[in-house]
Order: structure tokens, then sequence, then C-alpha cells
């Protein structure tokens, strides 16, 4: 079979004019991406063109078929700002904390090489499809609690987290115990050069324990509590620099790229322990055991 000369450029510069080949090739893509232009060029295009067609489908949606638009009112429009702001504000500055960590962490490895930070890059892959489970089970579990908790049912609230930790700690073992029998096919399987294979190694045979403990923290700190929304983002802001930079910075220089990984996996645990305690003992002295919206108890339906 012929080859087309425009899948031939692709392989060759990676770059294909639309208008190269048969016509047919522009209504296999979308509409909108016609007459864009391929390579690193055309990706910024379409990205920008995804984003916008996003976004006039949303506000179509919100406006017309929700009816949840309406005219701005300035009069309650500060007071509103500031009941948002004290959700919203800590919830943004405990989201910075994972992006200015992994930063950090790239920079210590930087100094080891290209080899080393691909590594970085495969085992933050690997934490990913490993530990999915764990990273999905707050998005899950905090419609139940939430239902629960609004018809007083604690007793129900109490089981729930009970499972999930046994849940947490079945599952995390199991993952790592597959991670250190699997650690030379995944090596294999990410073509991994063999000086850099000693840093996925101690990953799967040391790492896999941590991060799967601290994945159950992880879990623990998403989970909503009444009356300490700043202490909960915060005690996530504090492992991620505490826990990463003075681990990372003595790893690196003890150890090399090797401690750098274990170093931040390990003062993560540490520190988010830690911030654990702390989290509870603020929750324990500003709520306690009563319901601060002072309701009634539901009875449980029959």
């Amino acid at each position: 079979m012929r080859a087309d000369p425009a899948q031939c450029r692709l392989r060759q510069t990676g770059d294909v004019d639309p208008a190269d080949g048969d016509g047919r090739r522009c209504h296999r893509r979308s509409p909108a991406y016609c007459g864009v232009r391929s390579g690193p060029g055309g990706c910024r295009h379409r990205y920008l063109i995804s984003s916008l067609v996003s976004a006039c489908l949303g506000f179509y949606y919100v406006h017309r078929v929700a009816h949840l638009t309406c005219r701005v009112s300035l009069k309650n429009l500060s007071g509103d700002i500031r009941n948002i702001g004290r959700t919203a504000l800590p919830a943004v500055i405990g989201n910075l904390a994972t992006p200015v960590g992994m930063a950090y962490v790239m920079a210590a490895m930087a100094p080891f090489g290209s080899q080393a930070l691909a590594t970085i890059g495969v085992i933050d892959r690997v934490i990913q499809v490993a530990f999915c489970v764990v990273f999905a089970l707050p998005g899950a579990l905090i419609p139940i609690l939430g239902q629960n908790l609004g018809a007083m049912n604690t007793a129900r609230v109490s089981q729930a987290i009970k499972m999930t930790y046994g849940l947490l700690i079945g599952y995390g073992s199991v993952t790592s115990l597959l991670l250190i029998l699997l650690a030379e096919p995944l090596a294999s399987l990410f073509h991994l050069a063999a000086e850099r294979q000693v840093v996925f190694f101690a990953f799967c045979r040391w790492g896999g324990a941590l991060d799967a403990h601290r994945a159950a923290i992880h879990c623990h700190l998403s989970l909503p509590q009444y009356g300490a929304t700043g202490v909960r983002h915060t005690v996530r802001l504090v492992p991620r620099h505490l826990g990463t930079m003075p681990f990372v910075w003595y790893g690196a220089h003890k150890f090399g790229s090797v401690g750098v990984m274990l170093g931040q996996l390990l003062g993560n645990t540490i520190v988010a322990f830690c911030a654990c305690v702390a989290r509870a003992s603020a929750h324990e002295k500003d709520v306690g055991h009563r319901d601060p919206f002072n309701r009634e108890p539901i009875p449980p339906q029959e």
C-alpha cells in the first residue's frame, strides 16, 4: 500500500498542512478545527477554540436552561464576596501547595539530569494510576457524609469513615505489594535508562508504602469539617511545604536523586500526620461534639 505523502511528512517534521492529502482528512477531525495547522503552533489555537466553545456552552446552559443568572446587585455583592471568601480563599491557598511543592522537587532533581526529571514524571503518573481509588474516595464519600450529617445520623457517619479507613489500609497494602513485584516490568514498560532505574526501584520498594499512608491522610484532610475550614486548608498547605523542602534538600545532598524522591514522600507523610493531629485538636476546641447549627436530630425513618 502506497504511503500518504502527508503522513510521511508528519513522521519527518511533525507538521502537516490541512490542505495536504485528500479532503477526507478534514472530515475526520472536528469541523471547528478545519484550517488550523497541526504541530505545536496549532495546538495552542485548538486549545483556545475548545476553551471558547466550552465557555459559551457553559454560559448558555447556565443562563437559558438552568436560569441561574440574574442581575448583579452592588448592594449585596460586597457581603456575598466576604461570605464566599471565608471558604474560597483558604481553599485557593491550600490548592497552591501541590504545584509549589512539585516545582521545588523538580528544581532539586534538575541538577541530576533530564533522565532524573523523566523518572520523577513517570513516578508521578504511576502514583496517579496506582492510587486512583484513594484520590477518588473523598469525592464519593463527601455526599454520603453530608447527607447523614444533615440528618444528624452520626452513627452512619462513623460507620462510613471506619469502613473507608479499612478500605484504605487494605487497598494501600495490596498496591504497595504489587509495586514491589512489578518494579522491573514497569521500568521496562517506560523505557527507563539503567542509571535511573535505581530511583524508580526505590520508589516501588519503599515509596509505595509511604505514598499509601500519605494518600490515606490526603483522604482524611479532604473530608468536610464544620467550624474548621481555615484549619483544614492550612494543614493541607503545611505538609506540601514543610514536608517537602527540608526533607528534599537534605535527601538531595546526602543521597542524590534517590534522596529527593524518598525525602518528598517521607517528609509529606510525617508532617501530614502531625497536621492531622493538629486539625483534630483544633476541631475539638472549636466545635466539640455539638451541632454548630443547633438543630434537633431527625429520627431515622423506618
